[in-house]
């Protein structure tokens, strides 16, 4: 995540009263990832008024829901409550790692989990001997790490 992007949202919203206007993956790192943003929703609300820099977007990552942080799952049950609900937003901290030539039985070396409606992998393992491992060797930057997406 990157730190300096952080903002926090407030959404009203009644529950039972359908959509909250985005779809977020339930992620293993305790946090909610956003997988999608609707047109109409407390979210779109939010966002008519809300600041360029502070606009909820697909790829942000939720870090906490009324105060609660750590438990994607709790975060989850709690959006669905209703009410007035206060959001933690950061952008994901994006960067790409080149040259990873898998030509010739070379291998990523990532142990990744994914549920079929999400849109997004989550790293559980990187292994020794992979590509992956050796990228962050080289590096003390833009490390691939377990429990990222």
């Amino acid at each position: 995540a990157d730190p300096s992007s952080a903002f926090v949202a407030f959404l009203t919203f009644a529950e039972g009263a359908g959509k909250l206007g985005m779809a977020v993956d339930v992620t293993r790192s305790g946090f909610l990832r956003v997988s999608g943003v609707e047109e109409s929703g407390p979210v779109a609300f939010y966002n008519m008024s809300a600041p360029t820099h502070a606009l909820i977007r697909e790829g942000d990552m939720i870090t906490s829901v009324n105060g609660l942080e750590g438990d994607a799952q709790k975060q989850f049950l709690a959006l669905q409550a209703g009410g007035l609900i206060e959001l933690g937003v950061c952008r994901p901290l994006l960067f790409t790692v080149g040259g990873l030539d898998i030509s010739g039985g070379r291998v990523l070396g990532l142990d990744v989990v994914y549920h079929e409606t999400s849109t997004a992998a989550y790293i559980i393992g990187v292994r020794e001997g992979g590509l992956v491992h050796a990228h962050n060797q080289a590096t003390l930057e833009a490390r691939v790490r377990e429990g990222e997406l």
